[in-house]
């Protein structure tokens, strides 16, 4: 997987927090490695602290969701969607990615759906990233393929569902935080994508049902049961037109 050297994960930790704890980035190989030794991330940063160390696993998490964002975009070319489609200006929206001729073309469509959790759209697992690369860790190699073989994709989003009202900080799906949701009044849910189910079904109802061509379902872990759950919401639908899912 070669990397564009104007794509940068550097760039964006660049004034913030953790920025010296944070010296890495990705390699032409699309390897994460220290600016400075060149040695693959460390996990226990900070030896008498775990609670701090995951912290700053989380913000490099953070960033290198950015980072895969702007790789499906610049890389891949894809066109980032909003959910729902009759948002006000003001109101939190989540989104998809997809490829330009994804609902008018009829080349087959692929639907890639990811795990519950922390899982983002082009991601197969962050830690993956990390320890293995984009190649392993991504879906983007996976993406350049099926386009270089002239099918059409989209990307869900599924477990971009809360939004902080005082940050505009996306928050993902509570199963993987410690703490529960309704220790922060000021976290709330996306219309339209409150939970994997409801982003799926919200996508499927206003892009996927426009699109003439058959349909193949990749879901990765728990996202095979909410292919499951729009099977059951959607089963007309989705009997018309998905022609394969693969678990």
């Amino acid at each position: 997987l070669q990397i564009q050297h104007d794509l940068s994960l550097r760039k964006l930790t660049e004034g913030l927090e953790y920025q010296e704890e944070l010296k890495y980035d990705f390699n032409i190989k699309g390897e994460l490695r220290h600016l400075d030794t060149n040695e693959s991330f460390v996990f226990s940063y900070y030896k008498s602290g775990h609670e701090q160390s995951h912290k700053r696993y989380k913000v490099l998490g953070h960033f290198i969701t950015q980072y895969v964002y702007e790789l499906l975009e610049r890389v891949c070319m894809l066109q980032k969607v909003y959910i729902p489609t009759d948002a006000t200006e003001d109101e939190p929206r989540s989104f998809s990615f997809m490829s330009k001729n994804a609902l008018t073309s009829s080349s087959s469509l692929i639907i890639l759906l990811q795990d519950h959790g922390v899982f983002c759209a082009g991601q197969w697992g962050c830690r993956t990233i990390v320890s293995e690369g984009l190649r392993h860790g991504t879906q983007i190699p996976f993406i350049k393929m099926a386009l270089q073989s002239h099918w059409e994709v989209i990307v869900l989003n599924p477990n971009d569902n809360f939004t902080d009202l005082n940050t505009e900080k996306e928050r993902f799906s509570a199963r993987e935080e410690a703490l529960p949701f309704t220790q922060s009044v000021w976290w709330i849910p996306k219309r339209g994508s409150s939970s994997p189910e409801e982003h799926t079904m919200d996508v499927g109802d206003h892009f996927i049902a426009k699109c003439r061509q058959d349909v193949a379902f990749i879901a990765h872990g728990c996202g095979g049961l909410v292919f499951v759950d729009q099977l059951v919401q959607r089963k007309h639908e989705v009997m018309n037109k998905v022609y394969s899912g693969v678990h």
